[in-house]
């Protein structure tokens, strides 16, 4: 028997038996990973974690599956956990300069929750790693930025902005920019003007010079901190992004009570941006103002002519008067942001330990964990501007406590209470939003709402109850006014509230005419303190806009106050009107009226549909409630083809007068043997009653309810459009609130035209 052959034979078996093994193993391997990162990718991070931990159990020494478990943990921020991993990952291979990178930046971050012995280990344990990253890559991803973040924990500023420096040199991306930014300013604001200067020097580099001027600034040494602004723009060799330096001239004018400087510099902040740098940087001052829905929409802007045009409809939504030249939403912006920067800036540690919503109950938007330079306090008054009420208490024992009251207003119209605290474990400047007080602080505030009266007259039962509401209640004055904005006026400036309303008409085959009326009277642009006179000019504003907020129209009038004041003398009121036309569909209109001075102003933004009058179908324009109808004269404002129509933008009448229609039809089947005839029927319903009289009042008790009325008038018409007009006679109408609907029943066309409008009687 030959048992060399059969040794052999075992031999050949056994290391092909190995062979398979490995293969499989790797294969298995290859698979199982694959199937892990794609459920990574698709961002299911725990079902990821889990299939990577399955295989690192089979595979306990493969470093790429220990890289993508610490790389989860990362992302989750579980930093204990991803500080563990990466470490085994850094023993398996010491020289992994992305593990090493990562612990640097974990034990920073691990570092500020930590006491102060173990904070400073940490903190040194980051530095160890970070500089064993630069020995062997100086230019390792943005590992400069990374290092001087941990210095300027360590409030190391100097060491901190030359770190921020060198990154910048060395890629000159977009963020780094920012967090070289984020940095100086953080030296400034927590060193003080004076010692930031002393570090300054005699530096005559652009970005310290622009920093200089910042800090004279905040020194409110306005026109040297102008001049090195200006110096700073004008100099074309200056590599300095100009988006900055606008917005800081902006807030200097802000700050000077110079508005439509201070709007200007920050539009040309806009106009300037023309790559990544600057975009970033806009989007670094804008972001105290952003809405979840807008992070998300220029999360997926791509080019910089995208974000820039985001911007200039980010600004523009806002404004309270769009149809004027001065953004008003701007300006009020700049003024509450300096005022942040002022009271409310806090760039430390934000941590749980200090929280004084222990538990979680208060939901925060995304856009609040954007925050890098205020406290809760300012994050609330950027958006919100100065509280309507403010309450605090000083007890024993108690902690250092302020509430914010807003009222409702603007088209949010909700009443709005914050709540913020500042404890013994909170550092500086760092108050933070709680969910209620302690009891006995409710009672400065009981006036505020009925919940705190509840709570404080209650059983122990009871206000353990009412106080589940009240954290409710906060819990939903967080999520949605952290998540809003909005235009509060100064307190002296009075507002106009004016009548209008909107009629459209067929101008063309492709076009529609719009027309706004809208009425003044002496009582809405005069008061007894106004400065201005009779010989002065009332601005009046309109413009349209597209669905993006793209300008379309713009018309402007100077009126003069006297002769508003004389037409409401004899009529009760000043009329006007502005047209657009244009291709039919929706638009965003506005119309402002601003008195000298801006001691009064009013206006509306509100979106519209313009109809559609193409084709060959019959159709009916919009209705016009007049004062008057008569033949054309030479008030040609209110001209239209043969009539003079001169509107009642309020809609209201007295009883006595007639209520004057007008509308037109368009498209009437005509032939050349006859006219067109066709029915129009005005049918009036009321909707409300309104007495004054106590009489009445009581008498309307045994009173039948006002019958709806209906008029049938037989027309013709030889032309395919018509103009129709008439006067109702309401006097035996008792006071209130009536719709008008006019119907045209017109042979041949198988559903009737209809339109309404309401209006009242006096």
């Amino acid at each position: 028997m030959n048992h060399r052959h059969k040794h052999g034979r075992w031999i050949g078996v056994f290391l092909f038996s190995a062979v398979f093994f490995l293969l499989y193993a790797q294969t298995s391997l290859e698979t199982d990973f694959y199937q892990a990162r794609r459920l990574l990718l698709s961002g299911r991070l725990d079902d990821a974690l889990s299939a990577f931990k399955s295989l690192h159990k089979e595979f306990p020494d493969n470093d790429q599956v220990i890289r993508q478990i610490a790389e989860i943990e990362f992302q989750r921020q579980n930093l204990n956990n991803a500080i563990d991993w990466y470490e085994k990952l850094l023993k398996l291979a010491p020289k992994d300069l992305d593990a090493a990178y990562h612990l640097g930046i974990l034990y920073r971050e691990s570092g500020k929750f930590k006491s102060f012995i173990l904070r400073n280990r940490y903190w040194k344990k980051a530095e160890n790693y970070f500089t064993a990253v630069l020995d062997s890559v100086s230019s390792f991803k943005d590992l400069y930025y990374q290092y001087s973040l941990l210095e300027q924990y360590r409030e190391q500023y100097d060491h901190a902005v030359d770190l921020a420096r060198r990154e910048v040199a060395d890629n000159g991306a977009s963020q780094t920019w920012v967090g070289l930014f984020r940095v100086t300013e953080s030296f400034l604001y927590n060193k003080g003007p004076e010692l930031f200067q002393q570090w300054i020097g005699d530096k005559q580099d652009p970005f310290f010079q622009f920093f200089m001027a910042e800090s004279y600034r905040l020194q409110k040494r306005w026109s040297v901190a102008d001049s090195i602004y200006h110096h700073l723009l004008m100099d074309s060799s200056a590599y300095l992004p100009k988006t900055p330096i606008y917005i800081a001239q902006a807030k200097s004018a802000s700050e000077q009570n110079q508005e439509q400087r201070a709007q200007d510099f920050f539009i040309q902040g806009l106009a300037c941006i023309s790559n990544d740098v600057e975009a970033a940087l806009m989007f670094d001052h804008s972001i105290y103002v952003f809405a979840d829905d807008e992070l998300d929409a220029y999360s997926k802007l791509q080019s910089v002519q995208s974000k820039q045009d985001f911007f200039y409809r980010f600004w523009a939504s806002r404004n309270p008067m769009p149809a004027a030249e001065m953004n008003y939403r701007i300006v009020e912006h700049l003024r509450r942001y300096v005022i942040a920067e002022r009271d409310y800036y806090f760039d430390g540690f934000r941590t749980q330990f200090s929280n004084p919503d222990r538990l979680n109950q208060l939901i925060f938007p995304r856009v609040f964990d954007l925050n890098v330079k205020f406290n809760d306090k300012g994050l609330v008054y950027i958006r919100h501007g100065e509280p309507d009420d403010r309450a605090f208490d000083i007890e024993s024992g108690m902690p250092l406590n302020e509430s914010w009251l807003y009222y409702p207003r603007g088209q949010m119209n909700r009443r709005l209470i914050f709540h913020f605290l500042h404890g013994e474990t909170q550092a500086g400047n760092n108050w933070r939003l709680a969910p209620t007080i302690p009891y006995p602080l409710l009672e400065s505030r009981i006036s505020w709402d009925p919940m705190y009266s509840r709570i404080l007259n209650g059983t122990a039962i009871e206000a353990i109850s009412y106080e589940r509401e009240l954290i409710i209640d906060s819990r939903d004055n967080v999520s949605i006014g952290l998540n809003t904005d909005q235009h509060t006026w100064n307190k002296s400036i009075r507002t106009i509230i004016f009548p209008f309303y909107m009629a459209t008409f067929r101008e063309s085959d492709s076009t529609t005419r719009c027309d706004l009326y809208y009425a003044l009277t002496k009582d809405d642009i005069m008061s007894s303190k106004s400065k201005f006179t009779l010989s002065d000019h009332i601005d009046v504003d309109y413009a349209v806009f597209d669905e993006n907020l793209s300008q379309v129209f713009k018309s402007s009038k100077k009126v003069l106050a006297s002769d508003i004041v004389e037409h409401s003398r004899k009529h009760g009121y000043w009329p006007d009107q502005f047209s657009y036309v244009g291709a039919s569909g929706r638009y965003q209109f506005a119309i402002d009226v601003r008195t000298p001075g801006d001691e009064s102003v009013g206006g509306y933004k509100f979106k519209f549909n313009m109809s559609d009058y193409s084709g060959l179908n019959t159709k009916m324009s919009g209705l016009v409630l007049a004062a008057a109808i008569t033949s054309a004269n030479g008030d040609a404002n209110f001209n239209r083809g043969m009539l003079n129509i001169k509107p009642n933008p309020g809609k209201k009448y007295l009883r006595k007068q007639p209520v004057h229609v007008y509308f037109e039809l368009y498209n009437l089947p005509i032939s050349s043997e006859k006219a067109s005839s066709f029915q129009v029927e005005y049918t009036v319903k009321q909707l409300e009653e309104r007495q004054n009289n106590i009489v009445e009042i009581i008498g309307r008790i045994f009173r039948n309810p006002q019958p709806t009325t209906s008029n049938r008038i037989e027309r013709a018409s030889s032309e395919p459009q018509s103009a129709e007009f008439i006067a109702l006679d309401l006097r035996k109408n008792i006071p209130g609130i009536y719709e008008l609907q006019v119907s045209a029943l017109v042979p041949g066309v198988q559903d009737s035209l209809i339109r309404k409008i309401n209006f009242e009687l006096k």
